[in-house]
């Protein structure tokens, strides 16, 4: 709210109107502004508003032609820039049903024309009091918002930063372990099987000695750039050094061995050379495949350490291959 108040009259009597815009200034309560009808009022409150300089109180007489003061306190009131505005009606004529009428449009008070000008000093100060203290709730509503998802933030950053691996931006093995375990148990419940990818890039101590640590660490970024992502309904991660894993919720041994084809010959496709690789010309890997029923295999320990079984077979058998 702005250190000075802004008032508006309505009144389309050009006369009574400029008798009333001077009692109301002789109370400096603040500016005051005045309109002959609805239709200016509106366009007085979008100026007022886009300027900066909001209106904090309106006062518009309830007999007026086209559209009297009811209806556009409705009108006011209906759009959401200034349905917090403060609406006091003026009227000359006592009309229980009319005040009635005007208080279920949202008027918030009337005042009888002729002014007592204590009577009108009394009522605006009572109603611009209530309008500061309602900006200063919304403020302070909307400072507490901002802090609350402020931290909010914070902690969804923290538990990234937490649960993502720096180098390569892909989870890391605490994330790995705990997705194991959430899905280990939703396919025991859904009596889904489990797969599980391990992977290993091949003959990477050479890799490193070979082309320097920096480098390394860009083959690593390349090579989980190519493991699926969260779109696919898959989990893969970094599990440790040059190692990854990916897990299948839902997939059989034939299904997981199918995707970790698909990731072996991305990675090949790279065309990362290595030039201390018994396996070829290339930067490779070799990936193990397990599947199983939780509930048949008893824990998720024991898939993982199939998969990696399989891993170490591929690695015997040459290399640049899924087992």
């Amino acid at each position: 709210m702005p250190v000075t108040p802004h008032l508006v009259l309505v009144d389309d009597d050009d006369a009574i109107r400029q008798l009333n815009l001077c009692a109301i200034e002789s109370l400096d309560l603040g500016s005051v502004g005045s309109v002959a009808s609805v239709a200016e009022l509106m366009t007085y409150l979008e100026l007022s508003w886009f300027r900066g300089q909001p209106v904090d109180l309106i006062l518009m007489d309830i007999v007026m032609p086209e559209v009297d003061g009811i209806e556009g306190c409705r009108q006011v009131l209906a759009q959401q820039a200034f349905a917090d505005i403060p609406i006091v009606m003026l009227t000359s004529i006592r009309d229980d049903a009319k005040l009635e009428e005007a208080f279920n449009a949202g008027a918030i008070d009337y005042i009888s024309k002729p002014f007592s000008i204590v009577e009108l000093r009394a009522r605006l100060r009572s109603v611009l009091r209530l309008k500061q203290e309602m900006d200063r709730r919304r403020e302070h509503e909307q400072e507490l918002l901002e802090l609350t998802q402020s931290l909010i933030q914070r902690q969804a950053q923290s538990e990234r930063a937490t649960y993502l691996d720096s180098l390569t931006g892909s989870y890391n093995r605490r994330a790995f372990d705990k997705k194991l375990h959430d899905e280990w148990l939703n396919c025991y419940s859904l009596r889904k099987p489990l797969g599980i990818i391990m992977m290993d890039i091949d003959y990477f101590k050479r890799y490193n000695d070979a082309y320097g640590h920096q480098v390394g660490d860009q083959c690593l970024q390349a090579v989980a750039a190519c493991l699926p992502g969260a779109e696919s309904g898959l989990f893969s991660a970094r599990y440790g050094g040059e190692e990854f894993a990916v897990i299948l919720p839902g997939a059989d041994l034939d299904e997981v061995k199918l995707i970790a084809e698909q990731i072996r010959i991305r990675v090949e496709e790279l065309r990362l050379s290595h030039v201390e690789s018994d396996v070829g010309p290339w930067v490779t890997v070799s990936l193990g495949a397990a599947s199983g029923y939780p509930g048949e295999i008893s824990d998720s320990s024991q898939i993982l350490r199939q998969a990696d079984q399989a891993l170490y077979r591929a690695k015997a058998q040459g290399r640049n291959q899924v087992d």
